[in-house]
């Protein structure tokens, strides 16, 4: 926190909305959701004052993990998977649809979820190997089998 507060000091805001929705991630795993949000609110602020929206859509999908958020959980995890679409965006497309695909699932719409990650994970070459794409095909490879 104390390095997010000196780029803030030092108007050093370049990646400063990434750290910052980082430490969000951080704050909310450890049980402090309200620091998270905080931090989620003011990075919200600086994507509107500076127009650098490329960390848009992990905003929503790290919004949309926050307890308060549940009502909106759908909503945001979607927004998130659009905006990186548009913009390309194919690791932040990825985590919104991985995560808005478990979503899918526990409320019974497992087709919708499948189609999900088909298409995020189709943009990916088939031997590329990341730890967020592993997640996307262990959960994709699922679907066919537990709901036909």
């Amino acid at each position: 926190q104390a390095s997010l507060d000196e780029l803030d000091r030092a108007r050093h805001r370049v990646f400063l909305p990434f750290f910052m929705v980082r430490a969000a991630e951080v704050r909310a795993a450890q049980g402090d959701e309200g620091g998270a949000q905080q931090l989620l609110d003011r990075t919200a602020e600086f994507v509107g004052l500076t127009g650098e929206r490329w960390c848009e859509a992990e905003l929503s999908r790290v919004k949309a993990r926050l307890p308060g958020f549940h009502a909106e959980r759908s909503a945001l995890l979607r927004s998130a998977v659009a905006v990186a679409r548009e913009q390309g965006a194919r690791l932040w497309e990825l985590r919104a649809g991985t995560d808005l695909a478990h979503f899918l699932v526990e409320h019974g719409e497992p087709d919708l979820a499948r189609d999900t990650l088909e298409g995020a994970c189709s943009s990916f070459p088939d031997g590329e190997v990341s730890l967020d794409l592993m997640k996307g095909r262990e959960l994709l490879a699922t679907l066919p089998r537990a709901f036909t």
